[in-house]
């Protein structure tokens, strides 16, 4: 006889894939903003504009910490399994 605390009805995924696919997608979102905010970063040095790069460096560096951070947490719940 099945355990009947682990039934789940057979059309729903399982929630620990679907838990591991949110993670997987949190990692890719932040290493989107990481890699955007590095090109956002790096644009002052084409154009070669210091009285103003200065502002856009430092939203972009802003920008580096929040796509690390977002990485990071969703690469600790990828592992985890949550």
């Amino acid at each position: 006889m099945p355990d009947p605390l682990h039934y789940r009805e057979p059309g729903l995924d399982d929630p620990l894939l679907r838990q591991r696919r949110k993670s997987r997608q949190t990692v890719g979102v932040g290493a989107s903003v990481l890699l955007l905010s590095l090109l956002v970063m790096l644009l002052p040095l084409l154009v070669g504009s210091a009285a103003q790069g200065k502002y856009i460096v430092a939203i972009a560096f802003v920008g580096v910490a929040i796509g690390f951070s977002i990485a990071v947490n969703g690469v600790i719940d990828w592992r985890r399994g949550k």
